[in-house]
């Protein structure tokens, strides 16, 4: 198995290639829901990019929004705030600040509203991010997986072209 660090996820390492790969083809997912795909796979292409780790939800809702309605299952409304949520679950996200983000008593999830007003920021956790950076063919095999298991083939060519994702 290719390691990229003998620290496996403590602070400041690297994971290796194989766990970082079953962590993205593992998430917790409803069969036909795109959500967490399309999030992913935005904040892949905002690596790629050199973009900051995080980005808040104010600035995220409207570009996944639209993501979820163009490529999303198109049997359910978009609701950017599930997957920029529910994420951190399954270890490879993290929400800054999220004891203060307010939620629903009926479900413990926050309301779209309530991210916004308390500016959430989010992104991949740390351990994942700077795996990311540091191996770029890892990237791409993760975008590579994400798009073949949870996005309809016929959809591919063009969400990679709206990301501006590199896939070699």
């Amino acid at each position: 198995m290719p390691v990229l660090s003998n620290t496996l996820g403590k602070e400041g390492g690297l994971l290796d290639v194989e766990t970082l790969i079953e962590r993205f083809m593992n998430i917790r997912t409803h069969p036909r829901a795109r959500h967490k795909p399309l999030l992913l796979l935005l904040a892949l292409s905002r690596v790629q990019h050199g973009e900051s780790q995080f980005i808040s939800y104010a600035a995220l809702e409207p570009v996944l929004r639209r993501l979820l309605i163009e490529y999303g299952d198109l049997t359910s409304t978009a609701h950017p705030e599930y997957p920029f949520w529910w994420l951190q679950t399954d270890g490879i996200w993290q929400v800054e600040g999220a004891e203060d983000v307010p939620r629903r008593a009926r479900d413990n999830a926050p309301t779209a509203a309530g991210l916004r007003r308390s500016k959430a920021r989010a992104g991949f956790a740390d351990d994942v991010q700077r795996s990311l950076e540091q191996d770029e063919d890892l990237l791409m095999d993760v975008a590579r997986g994400l798009l073949d298991e949870f996005i309809p083939q016929a959809y591919h060519d063009a969400l990679i072209a709206d990301l501006d994702l590199r896939i070699a």
